[in-house]
């Protein structure tokens, strides 16, 4: 009986170990992943001229050529989420991400556990694909009909 409790608490500690270093692992991976996204993004989108606020700006983690104008005469750096950061927190909810991010999955999935809005039809490049079962061949006309 006392061999058996310490092989238990052994094996608690090593899978309590095991645990750690694979979070740990998860973090190290998400700053190695999104410092590479960042400066993929930086070569195709960034200025193509080495100078000096070019390096500043990449230092804490903003794209040369930001698609947000920030105003770092008036603001500080701190009061702004960095492009770098931007892409990290995309990976905040991995695995899940695309599930969250897609509509029609979402709906799909979590209708079972909550109140959703229905999804009758798929608006994609110009046409229009029936989701519904119980609307196999949909139209605008038809869809505008539901829809009232």
């Amino acid at each position: 009986m006392f061999l058996s409790s310490k092989v238990d608490f052994y094996s608690a500690n090593l899978i309590s170990i095991f645990l750690n270093y694979m979070k740990n692992f998860n973090k190290i991976w998400i700053k190695g992943i999104s410092i590479v996204e960042f400066f993929k993004k930086e070569k195709i989108y960034g200025t193509k001229k080495l100078n000096f606020s070019k390096i500043k700006l990449n230092l804490r983690g903003f794209y040369s050529i930001g698609q947000v104008p920030f105003d770092f005469n008036k603001f500080s750096y701190n009061d702004f989420i960095s492009d770098y950061e931007n892409i990290k927190l995309s990976y905040l909810n991995y695995p899940y991400g695309r599930l969250l991010r897609d509509k029609i999955l979402f709906s799909i999935y979590f209708k079972n556990f909550r109140n959703l809005p229905d999804i009758y039809a798929l608006f994609d490049k110009g046409r229009i694909f029936s989701i519904s079962r119980e609307h196999t061949d949909i139209s605008v006309q038809k869809l505008l009909e539901i829809l009232e």
